[in-house]
């Protein structure tokens, strides 16, 4: 069997009154810095994008066009000929004002950033203090098995 008379293991705070058994009661120091950790944020899906030929009308534009300067279209078809530009032009305005916080200023955007970029760097901060509490609880570069008898690092997690 593997010697872990290097590993330091703090005593239990209290035990149970069976000499078998012993029960760890004391919260961990780490217990305190995760209930900042436990509220995620939303997974974001990303609406389905439209097929690209949605936002295609410049072909069509273009060709109109030519036909006008060639005097191949009569003045009065312009109006019917242009038609379909127009609806595709107006499905295309309407796609880009279903996407996700179109109605939002840039300003609230700036600020959902702003507080996003907060959480983040709370974030790290609570992680880079509890990796401290772990790295005076058990030294840093402490070894221990793995439960398999292999030897692994327990510590060697670095924060950005």
């Amino acid at each position: 069997m593997h010697s872990d008379s290097h590993v330091h293991t703090p005593p239990p705070a209290s035990s149970s009154s069976n000499p078998t058994t012993s029960t760890f009661t004391q919260p961990s120091p780490l217990h305190s810095l995760l209930p900042t950790l436990a509220t995620p944020l939303p997974p974001f899906t990303p609406p389905p994008l439209p097929p690209p030929n949605t936002f295609d009308f410049l072909p069509p534009l273009h060709s109109l066009i030519n036909k006008v300067h060639a005097d191949e279209l009569p003045p009065q078809d312009l109006s019917h000929q242009a038609n379909p530009i127009r609806v595709k032009l107006a499905k295309a305005r309407q796609l880009v004002l279903d996407l996700p916080d179109m109605s939002r200023s840039i300003g609230e955007q700036k600020e959902e950033i702003r507080e996003l970029e907060e959480r983040i760097e709370k974030q790290q901060r609570v992680i880079r203090e509890a990796l401290e509490v772990v790295r005076r609880e058990i030294g840093k570069g402490w070894m221990g098995t793995g439960g398999d008898g292999n030897e692994k690092a327990v510590v060697q997690m670095e924060v950005e």
